[in-house]
């Protein structure tokens, strides 16, 4: 699913993660693909890091190099409210989530919480579409499903993940 992320926000997420692990193939090239588990920045570091993918931050990376090409002649205020939509998979939603600290502020723009609830939208939105599926529908734009059957449903999940 896509998020409309600000030029700041970006900048946050690309600082607070780490490139995980590097491994060499028996061929001796690298390989950059998911392979180690363990982040390639120093545990002493000052933030706080995640360690992402090669695709997590090639995401973040297009889009700041996107959004600073568009914006090479404005001042830091107008660079601040540029906006880029990236198309996350879920699992890199929830990397999100965990970036996402609430008290974070870059410049003036508080980057962590704007960040959070953006994040929280997009759960609830894969929660939603996986009720959908759930319901037998393929997604909710190719069905008229009635709004309370969706409703109880949604419920109905939500108290059910809950117990377990």
């Amino acid at each position: 699913m896509k998020i409309l992320l600000s030029y700041n926000e970006i900048v946050w997420c690309d600082d607070s993660v780490s490139l995980l692990g590097l491994d060499y193939s028996r061929s001796g090239k690298l390989d950059l693909e998911d392979s180690g588990s363990e982040s390639l920045r120093s545990k002493g570091s000052a933030a706080a890091v995640l360690g992402a993918s090669k695709s997590f931050i090639l995401k973040l990376g297009s889009a700041l190099l996107q959004l600073d090409e568009e914006g090479k002649f404005l001042n830091a205020e107008e660079r601040s409210k540029q906006l880029s939509e990236i198309d996350f998979e879920e699992k890199e939603v929830w990397m999100l989530r965990e970036l996402a600290q609430s008290s974070a502020v870059m410049g003036k723009e508080p980057v962590g919480m704007s960040l959070k609830l953006k994040v929280h939208k997009l759960l609830r939105d894969f929660a939603a579409q996986e009720t959908i599926s759930d319901m037998g529908y393929k997604d909710s734009e190719e069905h008229d499903i009635p709004e309370s059957d969706l409703q109880d449903k949604f419920i109905a999940w939500r108290e059910k993940d809950a117990i377990e």
